[in-house]
């Protein structure tokens, strides 16, 4: 989004990185020629960078945009200019120096030079003592002139609030600085972007955030997937919101250019759960899927046994000494002749079980090409095949070579260095029974779908879309949705064919814009394509999946 990159970022502190005094710390253990050791102590290391990444979350969760100084790209690009440490293009009131027992000379002069020029630096925990890991009493000077605090984030939080230049405060209902909680500040002009994250898993998180200052601007809230806008306060210094886990926000701070709607968040409290449909009608967005990953092959008149996809690439790449070939990117080994002439024809088995005969299936081949194939013994024709997911992989209709029973599908084709085999998939009308050994069976499809993940029923392999479709009776009142944990990239929200906003994160609530009597609702589950081309099986031979579904619904009533 353009507010993300607008202007310029607002971190008004430079936090020093203690690399070079880390790597002093590090004792790696050694073993002396005689046979004694020196053993590893990683303790100190440890507690250092543990303090580290403590002082810098209490910095980020308080408000204040932190960058990190690299003692290398101060050395380089490092200077005192109107009583701000300058570095590049970025320019930083305050220093915060953590604990670290050495910091190299030049590091040492700016910073004496940066606090003699009026920059306010602050030195917290234990202060250095060293200068490249030579001791020196040159420390003590600066730290007279600098503030020296402990690294209790309570007592630097508030230390921080009493230096950094800052225009608002964003904290918890009981005025601290909230967990998880972060903040990517940019300045455009007299504008201010604020973009909040909470970063919590699991809780919910209250926020006030507090504008400082004399005026009181009109403070603006973005919905991201739309682009619109409304106005949340007027003449009011605070906002009061909440974010659900790994929620955001989006707002703007500045004077209208324009009218704005004031936003009206939507609230459930008072509603009733008018209907928690269980059953749906649904539709495909396109053909299911059941993936063939394992494959038998002959080569040179050679059967091999029945093996994964991947086993078979390891094993025809050593065949035909092509070992290593897999490091190398297509274009690369394109103007590279060291597997120049390597590989040879393979014939390749695949089964599979149908209990019933589908309407329409093909058979998409990624990545191989193959040069014949037979299914169930019978030619079947490349002249017809298309592409399906992509235009390098081929779709060849088999609808009327298949039969109820066992099917066993064989191709030849030529393999080399320029080869990319992945597993074979059965596409078409159809669901897939899961056996206990992990193959799939062709079967019929349900006719309703509940919440649950659709891959228990009928479509483990399946990657597009599913559309869940009831009907529910508008009235007198006001309707919401709300979904509980769908597993889904997306839902898209639609009544009477009406398009909602899609809900992409939690809450996931909408209000409903029904008419009196009956309403379609549509709710359009998009998946990604982890459970085709991504997932992995278990040692029992078992896909493990991601369970995309709906999940709980429930459609609530407000009285109006």
């Amino acid at each position: 989004m353009v507010a993300l990159t607008a202007g310029d970022p607002v971190a008004p502190v430079l936090l020093l990185h203690p690399i070079e005094a880390a790597g002093a710390m590090h004792r790696r253990g050694v073993m002396g020629m005689d046979g004694g050791t020196l053993p590893e102590e990683t303790g100190a290391l440890e507690q250092a960078f543990a303090a580290f990444y403590r002082i810098l979350d209490t910095i980020l969760t308080a408000g204040y945009g932190c960058d990190l100084g690299d003692e290398g790209y101060l050395a380089d690009l490092g200077d005192v200019e109107d009583g701000m440490l300058r570095v590049g293009a970025m320019r930083y009131p305050v220093v915060a120096v953590p604990p670290a027992a050495t910091w190299r000379p030049h590091t040492f002069a700016l910073l004496r030079d940066f606090a003699a020029r009026g920059g306010t630096l602050l030195f917290i925990g234990d202060p250095p003592t060293e200068l490249d890991g030579v001791p020196s009493d040159d420390w003590l000077a600066l730290l007279a002139r600098a503030r020296h605090i402990s690294d209790d984030p309570e007592q630097l939080w508030q230390s921080l609030d009493a230096v950094v230049p800052h225009c608002f405060t964003l904290r918890g209902c009981d005025g601290a600085p909230v967990p998880h909680t972060y903040i990517n500040h940019r300045r455009d002009g007299t504008a201010e972007t604020l973009f909040i994250t909470n970063s919590d898993d699991d809780a919910v998180r209250e926020y006030v955030l507090t504008w400082l200052g004399d005026a009181s601007p009109s403070l603006t809230r973005w919905e991201p997937i739309d682009g619109s806008s409304a106005r949340i306060n007027q003449g009011c210094r605070t906002y009061r919101f909440s974010l659900p886990p790994n929620g955001s926000l989006l707002l703007t701070a500045g004077a209208e250019e324009e009218a704005l709607p004031v936003y009206t968040p939507i609230t459930l409290e008072g509603t009733e759960v008018a209907a928690a449909p269980r059953e749906w009608a649904f539709t495909r967005s396109e053909p299911n899927v059941l993936v063939l990953d394992r494959m038998a092959v002959t080569v040179d008149d050679e059967a091999w046994p029945e093996l994964s996809v991947w086993k078979v690439i390891g094993r025809l790449n050593s065949h035909f000494g092509l070992t290593g070939v897999e490091r190398f990117q297509p274009w690369t080994l394109a103007r590279d002749d060291r597997y120049t002439g390597a590989g040879g024809p393979v014939t390749i088995r695949q089964q599979f079980t149908c209990a019933m005969m589908p309407e329409t299936a093909a058979l998409v081949f990624d990545g191989i090409v193959p040069d014949a194939l037979h299914v169930n013994g019978t030619p079947v024709s490349l002249a017809r095949a298309g592409w399906h997911w992509d235009r390098a992989m081929r779709a060849v209709p088999v609808t009327d070579a298949l039969r109820v029973g066992e099917n066993v599908v064989e191709f030849h084709a030529h393999y080399d260095r320029m080869t990319e085999m992945c597993a074979t998939s059965l596409i078409g009308d159809f669901a897939v029974r899961l056996e206990a050994d992990g193959r799939g069976t062709v079967v019929p499809e349900p006719v309703t779908l509940t919440g649950a993940p659709w891959t228990e029923q009928g479509y483990p392999y399946y990657s597009g879309a599913i559309r869940y479709r009831t009907t529910v009776t508008g009235a007198d009142h006001s309707l919401y949705l709300r979904l509980a944990d769908p597993v889904a990239v997306l839902v898209r929200v639609a009544v009477n064919d009406l398009a909602l906003s899609p809900l992409m994160w939690s809450p996931f609530e909408t209000a409903l814009p029904c008419r009196p009597g009956d309403n379609v609702i549509e709710l359009n589950v998009v998946s990604s394509r982890q459970n085709t081309w991504y997932f992995r099986r278990d040692a029992s031979g078992c896909p493990m999946l991601h369970p995309y579904g709906l999940g709980p619904v429930e459609i609530l009533a407000a009285s109006k």
